[in-house]
C-alpha cells in the first residue's frame, strides 16, 4: 500500500464512491459480496480495478479480516453530506493564538512609544521647561546668560 497524505474525495458518478456509499449504509463486507451487491455497467474486471484503485487511494481500506470498509476520511465526507456534526474531542480543538500582529499593533513610532519615567496627565507648569529651552554641552561654550567668558 502506498502511503498516502492528501486522500481525493471520489466523484460522485464513480463506482469508487458508489461502492463508498453501499459500505457505508451497510457496513464492511468482503469484496464479492460487494461487487455482487452493486449494480454497475462496467465490466467485472473494471469494476475490481476501480475498486483496487479507491483502496490505493485512501477512500477505501481492507480490514483485519480481508474485508473492504470506508477510509474515516471517506466517513466523514458521507457525515457531512447527510448533515451529521462529529463531536471533536478535547484535544482536537485548537485554542485561537493571542498575540500582536501587524495589524491590531500601532506602528513603531516615537509618539506611541511610552516615556521610560512613565505616563503622566496633570502636568504642573512648574514642571514644564519654556519653549527653546534645551541642554546645553560644555563643548558647545554657550554662556548661560553670565559674564563668566
Amino acid at each position: 500500500m502506498s502511503s498516502n497524505n492528501q486522500t481525493r474525495i471520489a466523484k460522485q458518478d464513480s463506482f469508487s464512491f458508489a461502492a463508498g456509499v453501499h459500505l457505508y449504509k451497510n457496513g464492511p463486507m468482503h469484496e464479492r459480496d460487494l461487487l455482487a451487491d452493486l449494480a454497475s455497467a462496467l465490466r467485472a474486471q473494471d469494476q475490481l480495478d476501480a475498486l483496487q484503485c479507491a483502496i490505493q487511494a485512501g477512500w477505501l481500506k481492507i480490514t483485519s479480516d480481508d474485508k473492504v470498509e470506508c477510509s474515516p476520511f471517506a466517513r466523514a465526507h458521507y457525515d457531512q453530506l447527510e448533515g451529521r456534526i462529529t463531536a471533536k474531542q478535547m484535544g482536537d480543538i485548537a485554542l485561537p493564538r493571542v498575540g500582536f500582529n501587524a495589524y491590531d499593533r500601532p506602528p513603531l513610532s516615537k509618539k506611541n512609544i511610552p516615556n521610560s519615567r512613565g505616563m503622566r496627565l496633570d502636568m504642573p507648569d512648574w514642571s514644564m521647561r519654556p519653549a527653546g529651552f534645551g541642554f546645553k554641552s560644555a563643548g558647545a561654550r554657550e554662556s548661560s546668560g553670565k559674564d563668566g567668558t
